[in-house]
């Protein structure tokens, strides 16, 4: 559905019956500039992350004037890729500090909202003022704001479009209503959905925890190992205990889950083991397609074998 907008400069002759050939002649002895500026960044860029942004949100940009001398008027028409974003409201700033007629008397049209493909979704929206009196602005302040929601997330991947506003339908006009000559900056939208992560096949030792610290040649030792499923696929390998380098068990086809985690107990026969310090640990098997192996060996602290 498209709104109609009388003409923001119509109507301020039809308010102050003022009627002029000269309407909108452009002047180029201003270097002025409109711009989409991101409030919560301060520049043009309005960057999204789809794994911290979900469908639905919505963002607002705020429309700034640079360097302007004598302002009296202004008209701001913003277009969007309506596939991407919608429209969703359009504001002066009255109760900004930083608005360019803060404090002045001026006719504050409603903003008009264009669905031209009638999918339901506002593609571009025109909103501006006028003074009635008083005089005009010089310097630098904000004009409008416009609300965005984000109708479209990619699967994976990036989409954008611009916050378009250089056209002929932005403008600043100024106390003769001679349009001035002013560059206009549109923002870019952008969000991004990254692609998952890869599966992954992933098995490790978590602790190795020997019942005693020193223990008689020929006493049982007890050694619980425990063993996780750090990937993303049910796993199936073998695990083994050591003393130094020299096998105290082993156990085959262990499976686990993914996340899922056993203890395993296997206990060290020290009969015939010369007396002295053995380092205790356990390793699991490399399961296929495995990456990250340094975790699949765990090393404990000392045993100490007496007589």
């Amino acid at each position: 559905m498209k709104v109609k907008l009388f003409p923001l400069i119509l109507i301020l002759m039809l308010a102050s019956s003022v009627m002029m050939a000269s309407y909108r002649n452009v002047s180029g002895e201003n270097g002025a500039e409109i711009t989409v500026i991101n409030p919560d960044t301060g520049d043009g860029n309005f960057i999204f992350s789809a794994d911290t942004t979900p469908l639905r949100t919505r963002f607002n940009a705020t429309v700034w004037a640079y360097d302007v001398t004598d302002l009296f008027a202004y008209q701001v028409y913003l277009a969007i890729d309506d596939t991407l974003l919608n429209i969703t409201n359009a504001w002066l700033p009255e109760w900004d500090s930083s608005w360019v007629f803060n404090g002045k008397v001026t006719i504050r049209p409603a903003p008009a909202f264009y669905d031209l493909d009638a999918d339901g979704y506002m593609e571009s929206v025109k909103i501006g003022d006028s003074m009635l009196m008083g005089d005009p602005f010089t310097g630098s302040g904000s004009l409008v704001i416009i609300e965005f929601e984000i109708i479209y997330i990619p699967e994976e991947g990036t989409v954008s479009c611009n916050l378009d506003i250089d056209n002929s339908d932005t403008y600043l006009l100024d106390y003769d209503l001679t349009e001035m000559s002013a560059i206009k900056t549109k923002g870019y939208y952008e969000i991004k959905k990254s692609a998952p992560p890869p599966l992954e096949h992933d098995v490790a030792v978590i602790g190795v925890s020997p019942s005693l610290t020193t223990v008689i040649v020929g006493n049982p030792v007890s050694v619980d190992v425990t063993v996780e499923n750090q990937g993303d696929f049910a796993e199936t390998f073998d695990i083994t205990a050591y003393y130094d380098d020299t096998v105290i068990d082993g156990m085959t086809d262990v499976s686990l889950d993914p996340g899922d985690s056993d203890v395993l107990a296997f206990t060290w026969d020290t009969t015939g083991v010369t007396p002295g310090f053995y380092i205790i640990s356990a390793e699991v098997s490399i399961v296929e397609g495995e990456e990250d192996v340094e975790d699949n060996v765990y090393i404990d602290g000392e045993v100490e074998v007496t007589e």
